[in-house]
């Protein structure tokens, strides 16, 4: 299939929602916002109160010629043994995606490192000879899954879990 016929049969709409959910999971910046947002209403989730936390956030300029840059979040929480792992399971739903990478319980309280990636959008050169790739089956079923994770937006601007 050529480039014209491919963008012809493609839904602007259906693929700006795909881009809004691809970049919620994977952002393109450092996004704090969305971190926060994610341990915040896994926490409440879980009910477990977070004590602490700090951002090891890295090389302060983003190299876009990197496959993906790393933001270590350390987590201080306060909670059962039960509440931690519901917080952690909670966590691995959500979006952005992240990574535990340690955890360290004792009596009541944990310290956890998570790990949160982001990589900035490469620079684009157009070439009307190179094919453009269709997204496949297996892409789309992943992002209908990252879609589950999304968080849902109210119509006052604020946030609520997605559907479990």
């Amino acid at each position: 299939m050529d480039n014209k016929a491919l963008l012809q049969q493609s839904d602007d709409g259906i693929l700006t929602q795909e881009l809004r959910v691809v970049t919620t999971a994977f952002p393109s910046e450092k996004d704090f916002a969305g971190i926060l947002s994610a341990v915040s209403a896994a926490a409440s989730f879980a009910s477990i109160t977070l004590e602490d936390y700090s951002f090891s956030v890295g090389e302060l300029q983003s190299d876009t010629q990197k496959e993906v840059s790393p933001i270590a979040l350390i987590l201080s929480l306060n909670g059962s043994f039960d509440s931690t792992s519901a917080f952690l399971k909670k966590l691995q739903t959500s979006l952005p995606l992240s990574e535990v990478v340690t955890v360290d319980f004792s009596e009541g309280n944990s310290v956890i490192e998570i790990i949160f990636f982001y990589k900035p959008f490469p620079k684009i050169v157009y070439n009307e000879t190179s094919p453009l790739t269709p997204i496949t089956r297996v892409d789309e079923e992943f992002i209908r899954q990252l879609e589950i994770w999304k968080p849902q937006s109210t119509q006052e601007g604020q946030v609520t879990e997605p559907k479990e």
